[in-house]
């Protein structure tokens, strides 16, 4: 990255978390769907492959996502995503892709959590190359759980070293409805416990990308 004349950044080791607010009809329709699913019979539990200690964490149906056009939603997010990191500095460089003209993208998975009381998502990364968290509602909390900085239900990242003061490896992230978080799905990260009586809810996705040689990817 060019900031001035003689003074570039580089910073190929650094993963980009990427935020947005999801468009109001959007949100709504994505509540609807999680709340359809959760009146489901035949809802498709997903929590065996899947490492939190949640008790109702379910897929949400490819069709709904279709036909509430979510998924070209989520795929446009995964795109403008990666665009960003390929012209972060010379991340494309780095990456060993500049010759790539054309990528393909799809949705691997997406699935609703519903997180109650004392459940927790330990530390863990995802498949694919890129993935999102969407935070359907905010939580308040009583605090009830020790720990040095308040945590309680909180999303937090994880990266880079811990001893340095010009970076941050440790990032708790407070729900907010409709924030939307993208990240490299190799980043560790997860959800602290919280103490209450209320429900908090997010939906997950991963989104693949490769070069598209359909199109002339070079």
């Amino acid at each position: 990255m060019k900031l001035e004349n003689n003074w570039h950044v580089h910073a190929p080791w650094a993963p980009l978390v990427c935020v947005t607010k999801i468009p109001n009809d959007l949100f709504d329709k994505l509540n609807s769907i999680v709340n359809e699913l959760w009146n489901r019979d035949d809802k498709k539990h997903v929590g065996k492959r899947l490492v939190g200690q949640i008790r109702h964490e379910y897929e949400v149906p490819i069709e709904y996502l279709i036909e509430s056009n979510l998924i070209d939603y989520m795929i446009s997010m995964g795109q403008k995503y990666w665009n960003t990191i390929l012209t972060n500095g010379n991340m494309g460089t780095t990456l060993g892709i500049n010759g790539v003209k054309n990528w393909q993208y799809a949705l691997i998975a997406c699935w609703c959590n519903y997180m109650r009381e004392n459940e927790y998502n330990p530390i863990h990364n995802h498949e694919g190359e890129i993935s999102a968290i969407i935070h359907l509602n905010s939580i308040k909390t009583t605090g009830s759980i020790k720990s040095n900085v308040p945590s309680d239900g909180k999303l937090f990242f994880l990266s880079g070293n811990t001893d340095s003061r010009l970076t941050e490896a440790h990032w708790n992230i407070t729900p907010e409805e409709g924030m939307l978080y993208l990240f490299p799905s190799s980043l560790h990260h997860g959800v602290y416990p919280f103490v209450g009586k209320q429900e908090r809810r997010s939906v997950s996705f991963n989104i693949g990308v490769k070069p598209d040689e359909s199109q002339g990817a070079n």
